[in-house]
């Protein structure tokens, strides 16, 4: 349905032409013998046909040509000229064509006399005789130049649109190109340093830290290069950065998982959800008091719901402060991907901790 829609949108200048054609070719075909009750010649379709001709050759030399050259650059003077010009031309043509037949009141259309060339001349001339005018041809003329400037400006108005939606989605996706590139050596710094702790403490740990994050490494160079991925494997991401930071905390810290999902596919921009659950890991473990981290994802149709939520340790903790460089752009990108579709709240509770609410709607 939507493609019919944009296809109609897109070419609606070419309809409005197509029927507007057909609507003057039966007007100047068959509505004009109703009117006049005639019996045509073979001379009355001849000419006809030219008018018909004219009118077009009218038409889109006007919006082809006076319009782009002469409007659009701001030349009115040098327009009205030319147009006034053409429209006096056409009408004294519409004038000549007309004497090629003579109506008398009989009501039958008769041949021009070609005995003689003064015969011809004086029966095409518009300046001489009492040859029938068709009065509706400088109508039709002022129609059409006004048809062509209203299309041709439109026309023009919506490539502009089309090309500046184009240019915003360039920079957009430039941008996007830009933060994710800022918050993937950011992830990475934090995680080496993480390891290089291990490796002066426990070397199994650091092995298997290592093997962790070879896991996240291969997600982050080659499922995460394209704006979306899935929701499971943005799930298998955050599950492994969490037993990778699982190794560096002691008994004090308890943290609790749960991520309830129907549809594993649903696409969402990757390492969306990392910068909340690594400012949770900053400010919500410590080695000497009893503290915890809640981890929730929920999805429920098109919305995905996550909440973080930690012990409350540092009285300055919040997503402006806390994380630098990878959540504010988060926030960025979410304002670019999920304009008007998410709600995100940060804030300390009551409770003495920190949480963090994502809703995201990804249709």
């Amino acid at each position: 349905m939507n493609f019919w829609f944009n296809s109609f949108k897109n070419n609606i200048h070419i309809y409005i032409q197509f029927f507007a054609w057909i609507i003057l070719a039966y007007t100047l075909f068959f509505q004009y013998l109703l009117i006049c009750d005639c019996n045509p010649t073979m001379l009355f379709w001849i000419k006809q046909c030219i008018l018909m001709s004219s009118l077009i050759t009218l038409y889109y030399v006007h919006a082809q040509v006076f319009i782009p050259k002469w409007i659009i650059e701001k030349k009115y003077p040098l327009y009205v000229f030319l147009t006034v010009t053409t429209v006096v031309v056409h009408i004294l043509f519409s004038r000549m064509a007309d004497r090629l037949i003579l109506r008398p009141a009989k009501g039958v259309f008769q041949d021009i006399d070609f005995t003689t060339f003064e015969a011809v001349m004086m029966q095409i001339n518009p300046f001489v005789g009492k040859g029938y005018y068709d009065k509706i041809i400088p109508i039709l003329d002022l129609l059409l130049i006004a048809i062509g400037i209203i299309l041709t400006i439109s026309k023009k108005w919506q490539n502009e649109q089309k090309r500046r939606q184009e240019l915003e989605q360039e920079r957009l996706s430039s941008e996007l190109t830009y933060l994710k590139a800022q918050i993937n050596p950011h992830f990475f710094f934090n995680t080496l340093n993480n390891i290089y702790s291990y490796t002066l403490v426990d070397g199994d740990i650091a092995r298997k830290a290592i093997s962790n994050l070879s896991k996240m490494m291969r997600y982050v160079l080659y499922d995460s290069q394209t704006h979306t991925t899935t929701l499971i494997k943005e799930i298998e991401f955050i599950k492994d950065y969490i037993d990778l930071m699982k190794l560096r905390v002691t008994d004090k810290v308890k943290i609790e998982t749960s991520f309830n999902f129907t549809n594993k596919d649903i696409p969402i921009a990757p390492m969306l959800f990392l910068p909340f659950v690594e400012n949770a890991f900053k400010h919500g473990i410590s080695t000497i008091e009893d503290c915890f981290i809640e981890i929730k994802l929920i999805q429920n149709g098109n919305n995905l719901t996550l909440e973080v939520i930690n012990s409350l340790l540092s009285k300055r903790q919040s997503l402006d402060e806390s994380n630098g460089i990878g959540l504010v752009n988060t926030k960025r990108r979410l304002d670019l991907l999920y304009a008007g579709k998410y709600e995100l709240i940060a804030e300390p509770t009551e409770n003495g901790t920190f949480e963090v609410k994502l809703k995201i709607d990804t249709q």
